[in-house]
């Protein structure tokens, strides 16, 4: 492709996405009819803040500094380091982050928001990185989204976001029959299971059946719908919907904001393959000159250098797209989120480093007295032999590990697998218990480098449900059916220092909490499971003062439906600092 028509495509790709973003911001959440003409809100500064592009300028810091063989592992170190986001997934993967997985677990542990469009939205870097390539930019797509949505239906969103965009780079789309097509070959992608595949197929189908724009919402929301605002499928219809009853630029991203729901996502992302396919010239002054060409990027994206306007982000686009070029890199698309990876040496290529892999039996959780067992699978994609002796070194002394160690030879291609069994031999246990499997390579019969890939242990937490104790792996506590609509859990809270907090107990039925005997959630309405850190129902959560030391909580839920018998509960940190990602999970206020 010409330079100059890459780089006005790669420039009208993130004017458009600005141009959605700030069209859909100021209605986002609102699951009606609407009837938009132009911008409900007009910032002086031009584009609003953002997370459908903050969180791609974390993207491409991260290219930049890894290097464009960048995996999964890496994305969630920069996740890490540069996200402070609450929002949905991106708490509950942060956390994960925080509590020592790496992904693709991390974005699958714990997590109830796997199937949200927090993914969804990060797809255009990866599709102008790997324009024309869209088997690279779902392999992109995908090692991005398993940070936060590992095998849920928000990374099948930007999976196809990704194969969609990169693809419009090379086609030339000028009929209905061309867009179909457009689509139909980015849907190639996904597997037939996935929801998204169905809502984008069933879309296409009664598109070309002659549904009206009007009537195909119900229809969407009919088969593909669901309760909370972000599920992907849904909103992923509407942005084709879009695209498919658009007559030009500003009527398409009109007609899928219009539709409701996740409206700063869905305009971004058509905005963005608008811009894309047909470049800056599409794109009228009306919509284009109140934005402008100035990044805002949130304080809560922050610890690195963001192109200042949509100029340099083009640069430093079309710069690793060209980097891209010289590479050759694996696209092989992982079907296992159940792992934790890693490569050694550190920095070589998967295809061309020795692979080890992490798995539990069941949980990553275990109790006092229990042994945990841990499964490692050694891969060598090396060009020689390999000697090995391996062992588990745990950073507490209350934890002994089965066997010592174990010698492994692995010729090249040979794959491999040990399991070490993890004893807490003490009655003393942290909630984030940290080790390392050390892999010492042998030269001869001596030791000659040492590798260390680091893992965790959580300590599970322990509830009385309806006057049985049992051990809860994650935050979700479930009850067994026992024929009765009453139900409660008892259970001690540790705070290991005095301060404010915010208490959270999601429920879909009738719920009452009481912390030392206290009540202090009493809600009495039926509503949406919203187990979110920055927007649980008000009536669910509580801010008080707490105290340093052992608490007694008692959760009462009335339930008629055996199937909403649970509830998530979390301790979060206020919103009274200014410090960005303030009201995240505190990891070390636990459950006893």
């Amino acid at each position: 492709m010409d330079e100059a028509v890459l780089y006005d495509k790669i420039y009208a790709c993130w004017l458009g996405k600005n141009i959605g973003g700030t069209l859909g911001a100021p209605v986002e959440g609102n699951k009606s009819w609407m009837n938009l003409t132009f911008y409900p809100k007009i910032d002086e500064n031009g584009a609003m803040e953002n997370d459908d592009l903050d969180l791609q300028l974390v993207n491409l810091h991260a290219i930049e500094n890894y290097g464009i063989n960048i995996g999964p592992a890496e994305m969630g170190r920069e996740w890490a380091e540069h996200v402070y986001f609450p929002f949905d997934e991106y708490g509950y993967g942060v956390t994960a982050l925080r509590l020592g997985f790496i992904p693709p677990f991390s974005g699958k542990y714990d997590n109830p928001f796997t199937d949200c469009m927090g993914s969804p939205i990060r797809s255009e870097l990866w599709a102008a990185v790997a324009a024309g390539d869209p088997k690279m930019a779902a392999y992109f797509a995908m090692c991005d989204a398993v940070v936060d949505h590992a095998g849920g239906e928000g990374m099948y969103g930007e999976i196809f976001n990704a194969a969609l965009e990169s693809l419009a780079f090379v086609r030339d789309v000028k009929s209905d029959e061309d867009k179909i097509n457009l689509i139909n070959e980015a849907l190639e992608f996904l597997p037939d299971y996935s929801r998204v595949k169905a809502a984008l197929s069933d879309t296409v189908k009664w598109f070309s059946e002659g549904v009206s724009y009007i009537d195909i919402r119900d229809r969407i929301l009919e088969a593909h719908g669901r309760a909370n605002f972000t599920d992907a499928p849904q909103n992923l219809a509407f942005t084709i919907c879009g695209f498919l009853y658009g007559e030009d630029f500003g009527d398409g991203i009109l007609k899928a904001v219009n539709m409701g729901y996740d409206t700063d996502c869905t305009g971004a992302t058509l905005g963005a393959l608008y811009g894309i396919l047909y470049g800056s010239s599409y794109i009228p002054e009306k919509w284009s000159k109140p934005i402008g060409d100035k990044i805002r990027v949130s304080p809560a994206v922050r610890g690195f250098d963001a192109p200042k306007d949509l100029h340099e982000l083009t640069r430093r686009t079309v710069l690793m797209h060209k980097k891209l070029q010289l590479e050759n890199i694996s696209t092989v698309l992982p079907d296992n989120f159940d792992i934790q990876s890693y490569v050694f040496p550190e920095g070589e290529k998967p295809e061309n480093g020795l692979n080890v892999t992490i798995t539990y039996d069941g949980s990553p959780s275990v109790s006092y007295g229990e042994t945990k067992k841990v499964n490692f699978t050694f891969k060598n994609n090396t060009k020689g032999k390999w000697r090995i002796f391996a062992s588990i070194l745990p950073r507490s002394d209350v934890f002994c590990a089965y066997p010592q160690k174990s010698e492994l030879t692995l010729e090249v291609s040979e794959e491999a697998s040990l399991s070490f069994d993890i004893t807490n031999s003490s009655d003393k246990l942290d909630f984030i218990n940290r080790f390392d499997l050390i892999i010492t390579r042998l030269n001869g019969s001596s030791p000659w480098i040492e590798y260390r890939a680091p893992f965790t242990l959580l300590r599970a937490s322990h509830w009385e449900l309806d006057g049985v104790n049992k051990v809860i792996d994650g935050t979700t506590v479930r009850f067994e059916d026992n024929g009765e609509t009453l139900h409660a859990a008892k259970a001690k809270l540790y705070n290991p220092l005095k301060r404010k907090v915010k208490l959270m107990c999601s429920t879909v039925v009738p719920v009452e909490v009481s912390l030392d005997g206290k009540t202090i959630i009493n809600a009495s309405d039926n509503c949406d499971y919203m187990p979110a850190y920055h927007r649980c129902q008000k009536n669910r959560t509580a801010i008080l003062e707490l105290d340093e030391g052992e608490h007694d909580i008692t959760v009462k839920l009335n339930a008629a439906d055996p199937n909403e018998t649970y509830f998530t509960f979390a301790v979060l940190a206020t919103h009274e600092t200014e410090e960005p990602g303030a009201f995240y999970r505190f990891i070390d206020i636990e459950v006893l």
